[in-house]
């Protein structure tokens, strides 16, 4: 199975000071002729997911990696993920945050909950903390492999001390030639061990 994300706009909508909402919506797009610089997924007959903020009215065409999680330290982030594929489940796991008082938010499957079923919705809602710079990204099967990820970034509350220009956040995203839990069962089940080299890797700034 192989994904695709999109790099949309950070802040979606903002109720208070402290409550930042996202609304992503995975998307299967088969045998579509959308896909990254390095790869033809048309032409190759691979299943591409696609995921969008819905809440962001600017962001037309998707790509990769997936939308930026953006807020100052202790916010809370909310996040309604909607699974649109009609077969395979899915969920999203926050890596980097501490899920302090909110572990059935960690999106990791089989232990924290039970995969997003197709044509599902889900809400996750957490606190944004610790401060710095981490990533989302899909917690079954390879789903983070195949491209369902995005960065999160968290403002500390005290400022550091020192100058600089500006934040720019750069994603470095494997992406294999194939349907990457397939790939990677082929390898991992070898004898001697195989290991599968991605098929390239996608940068964003």
């Amino acid at each position: 199975m192989l994904f695709c994300v999109s790099l949309l706009a950070s802040i979606i909508t903002v109720a208070s000071a402290a409550d930042r909402y996202y609304h992503f919506i995975i998307e299967s797009m088969i045998n579509n002729a959308k896909s990254p610089d390095c790869q033809d997924l048309k032409s190759n007959f691979k299943h591409l997911f696609l995921v969008r903020d819905s809440l962001n009215p600017t962001a037309i065409e998707p790509g990769m990696p997936g939308p930026k999680i953006e807020a100052d330290e202790g916010d809370m982030i909310h996040v309604q993920v909607t699974n649109l594929h009609p077969y395979m489940g899915t969920s999203i796991h926050w890596h980097g945050i501490h899920q302090i008082d909110t572990p059935y938010m960690d999106g990791t499957v089989g232990m924290t909950q039970c995969q997003l079923q197709p044509l599902a919705s889900q809400n996750y809602s957490f606190a944004a903390y610790p401060p710095g710079t981490s990533f989302w990204h899909g917690h079954f099967s390879m789903m983070d492999a195949d491209g369902i990820a995005g960065p999160i970034v968290i403002h500390p509350k005290t400022p550091v001390p020192y100058e600089y220009d500006e934040d720019i956040v750069i994603f470095l995203q494997d992406f294999y030639g194939g349907q990457t839990a397939e790939q990677q069962e082929v390898g991992l089940l070898s004898f001697p061990f195989v290991w599968m080299v991605s098929f390239c890797c996608v940068v964003t700034f």
